[in-house]
């Protein structure tokens, strides 16, 4: 055990705990809130994305759906994730000084997805429970609605 401590501080990494084969610091996460949205399909067309945060100015951004991006970035903190069929999987958002949270979709002026809610951040450890980094999570589900989805 003495050696592969002596070697994991010789390559700078941090020594493992005992039986955990990789160091503390071979993975890293973000802090961040993430709204998955539950939904079969989303049918063609353009959709307009409002995101509230606390008493901040909203961020809004336009995902046009099929997508061949992989993200749209709604500002520096605010990305909209697409998924394999050019879809919407969610939202994220760096950080965690969030204490509330809204969000708006709307297809041609209806709405299509809500919610508001207020974070309920965990810890994740990503290295494992006996490696120190740790960062802060919370995720909302929200359920599309009101639009013929076939």
């Amino acid at each position: 055990m003495l050696i592969i401590a002596l070697f994991a501080a010789a390559c700078g990494g941090t020594p493992p705990v005992e039986g955990q084969m990789e160091t503390c610091d071979e993975l890293t996460c973000i802090d961040g809130v993430e709204v998955f949205f539950d939904a079969p399909a989303w049918p063609d067309g353009t959709y307009e994305v409002l995101v509230e945060i606390d008493d901040l100015a909203p961020v809004a951004c336009t995902v046009q759906v099929p997508s061949r991006d992989l993200e749209v970035a709604c500002n520096t903190h605010v990305w909209v994730g697409i998924d394999d069929f050019g879809a919407p999987w969610g939202i994220h958002l760096d950080g965690t000084e969030v204490e509330w949270l809204g969000v708006h979709v709307s297809r041609d002026g209806t709405t299509v997805a809500e919610t508001d809610f207020r974070p309920d951040y965990w810890n994740i450890r990503p290295n494992g429970d006996g490696c120190t980094e740790a960062c802060q999570y919370a995720t909302q589900t929200v359920g599309l609605f009101g639009m013929d989805l076939f």
